[in-house]
């Protein structure tokens, strides 16, 4: 991208908009805190040179843009039918990545921040405000150049006024499991995936939110309240998701002792671990239940350990591709995201086994994989057999069903891609995050 070129998309996208620079065939920018960017940042020569210095640009959407947000709608299709139901967003800016298109409107200070829309329970697309962010110029992942599709000025428009095609909600139905989380990316009672929501969020995990702020309990000698608080969110989570708790135990409890000041450095850790175990939206879901768990400990608010979960888990996840082979690179950059993480899971497990034994073989259920994605088993089954169809992982011993009186087999998989080791200065990059006060 040149200096004219940053210039044109201000020009075309308003003056007060938030541009952030990306790497090519990627779609999450490198810097830090890229959320926290404003206006006045557009006006700072260094940021200007990383524009142009980057293959890709992404638009901050909502308050930041002064209000910009884009509808991203997945599926080509569904284009038309959308504009049949809302005719003046024809005349609004139009882009295309690798299908379907968004279409770029100012909708102002009250509209939602990032939901996710779902049509015959499959993903539709997104509405993208506060905390969302599009990428509107340079390469995809797949390779293809990202395209206007008509080049005007986004038109101003309020949401209540946006018209949602019939069968095209929020809330995707039926829920997959019972007691499950919503899947990576799917919006909860609210409308609103909480890995993607903005710090205003009303999203509260198992409903524990302590009423009082932690500062205040604290500063007033709270401890038998926080420690009530504590005892309560435990009690709620384990009966809201009694599948989890296991893995909480596993992955986190057994070996995460809470330490005063130690807060933000366990959250690292175990988050960098979680990445590759179970889908994002349980990841922020098991380190809310670790704050909540152990509240006596904690100065910092709830809110800041949730701002740092969700800032860690995006940068863990866009560093990913790197600890891959460029071939295993490209092909994951294709999937959608919940091919992704059964790829990150399936993965992890294979290295398990072959760091042990040198044999790149696994265990997993459609189950156990439901659990650690929030998915129907025969979701997770269709899910598998893409990764088969795509000679990502082959079946060596198919499992046997559960039946009354006889418990169930896991499949046997083979990894049939590379295992390359991840190096070291990778691993570092996985593991760093900004320090946190407790």
């Amino acid at each position: 991208m040149t200096t004219e070129e940053v210039w044109a998309l201000r020009d075309l996208l308003g003056m007060d908009v938030v541009l952030v620079p990306i790497p090519a065939r990627q779609k999450g920018p490198r810097i830090k805190n890229w959320p926290k960017l404003t206006a006045e940042d557009m006006n700072r020569e260094a940021h200007i040179q990383a524009l142009v210095n980057n293959a890709n640009t992404g638009v901050v959407l909502g308050r930041p843009s002064g209000g910009l947000c884009s509808i991203d709608i997945d599926i080509d299709e569904e284009v038309e039918r959308f504009l049949e139901y809302n005719p003046a967003l024809a005349n609004t800016l139009q882009t295309r990545g690798e299908r379907g298109a968004n279409l770029w409107v100012r909708a102002g200070h009250k509209a939602p921040p990032l939901t996710h829309y779902y049509f015959k329970g499959e993903p539709w697309g997104e509405w993208r405000g506060d905390g969302g962010l599009t990428v509107i110029s340079g390469i995809h992942l797949c390779g293809e150049r990202y395209r206007f599709l008509k080049r005007v000025h986004p038109i101003q428009i309020d949401f209540a006024e946006i018209r949602w095609p019939e069968g095209v909600s929020s809330i995707k139905q039926p829920s997959p499991l019972k007691g499950s989380p919503a899947p990576f990316g799917e919006a909860g009672e609210s409308g609103v995936s909480p890995l993607a929501a903005s710090s205003d969020s009303l999203y509260d995990s198992a409903g524990s939110t302590p009423s009082t702020s932690s500062t205040s309990l604290h500063d007033t000698g709270g401890s038998i309240a926080l420690a009530i608080e504590a005892a309560r969110a435990k009690q709620e989570f384990v009966a809201q998701y009694p599948h989890l708790e296991p893995y909480y135990e596993r992955w986190i409890g057994r070996i995460h002792q809470p330490k005063p000041g130690a807060r933000n450095e366990a959250l690292v850790t175990f988050l960098t671990f979680l990445v590759h175990c179970v889908v994002p939206d349980i990841a922020l879901l098991l380190a809310l239940q670790f704050y909540d768990r152990n509240r006596p400990m904690w100065k910092d608010s709830r809110e800041q350990h949730r701002y740092e979960a969700i800032n860690h888990l995006g940068h863990v996840l866009a560093h990913y591709p790197e600890t891959l082979t460029a071939d295993e690179a490209k092909l994951y950059a294709c999937l959608d995201e919940r091919t992704q993480t059964t790829f990150r899971i399936g993965r992890d497990l294979a290295s398990a086994q072959f760091e042990k034994t040198g044999n790149p073989t696994f265990f997993l259920s459609c189950q156990n994989l439901g659990h650690r994605t929030g998915l129907d088993p025969r979701q997770a089954d269709r899910i598998l057999k893409h990764l088969g169809a795509l000679s990502v992982i082959e079946v060596v011993r198919k499992g046997t069903a559960l039946r009354k009186g006889k418990r169930g087999t896991a499949t046997t998989y083979r990894w049939q891609l590379s295992l390359k080791a991840r190096d070291p200065e990778t691993t570092a990059a996985l593991h760093h995050s900004q320090p946190g006060a407790d």
